[in-house]
């Protein structure tokens, strides 16, 4: 569990059952609709909350790795992603492609490549081209909802490759997974999470 002051006021707890608590009030809701709360109610821009404090570990990792990080995505691109796809991104994904979106087209020194908001597709787009090891080709036939998943990333060039689930709605969870071929496991509930296991370099995070 991570818990985090915002202000005297409330305070921000997170665990995998998206429970959250703010001005004596509990919430079982989606991260995005509970953010939305908390700025609407309390005027603050959590985008300089602690909450966001693991962009900046995010950050300062890739800095000391030397890479250059692309250009952040802008709101109309954030609006315009969502509207194409029909898809709701979950806050804590939204403020990474704001902060950070993706390693440049780089690979960070343990060899993890991270796209752009530009360069998210569905992992059957994504890998339709896809002609090396491990073979992704019958993805449909292993996980239920296959156009629900969005690649973010990958590591060694596609030998795992790193995707999350959106919602046309807002979510209480957004499942974050890793394939190795057909091999494939649920790695996290929130973007989030996953970079916490990322930054840790959590085993959890491979096959």
């Amino acid at each position: 569990m991570f818990v985090k002051y915002f202000s005297n006021s409330f305070v921000y707890i997170y665990h995998d059952r998206n429970v959250y608590r703010a001005g004596g009030h509990n919430f079982v809701v989606s991260p995005f609709e509970f953010f939305l709360y908390i700025e609407a109610v309390f005027q603050i821009d959590l985008s300089v909350e602690p909450f966001f404090m693991i962009n900046d570990l995010l950050r300062t990792k890739w800095i000391s790795e030397g890479v250059v990080f692309a250009l952040p995505a802008s709101y109309n691109e954030i609006m315009s992603f969502q509207n194409e796809n029909n898809v709701v991104l979950p806050i804590d994904l939204v403020k990474y492609f704001q902060e950070i979106n993706g390693s440049g087209g780089d690979l960070t020194n343990t060899l993890f490549e991270f796209y752009s908001l530009a360069q998210i597709r569905t992992i059957n787009k994504e890998l339709e081209n896809w002609k090396g090891i491990p073979s992704y080709k019958n993805l449909s036939n292993v996980v239920s909802d296959i156009d629900q998943l969005y690649v973010f990333g990958n590591y060694l060039f596609n030998l795992y490759v790193y995707a999350i689930r959106l919602y046309p709605t807002s979510h209480a969870n957004n499942e974050v997974y890793v394939f190795c071929g057909e091999d494939h496991k649920v790695i996290g509930n929130s973007f989030s999470e996953f970079l916490a296991m990322y930054l840790e370099d959590s085993e959890e995070i491979r096959i």
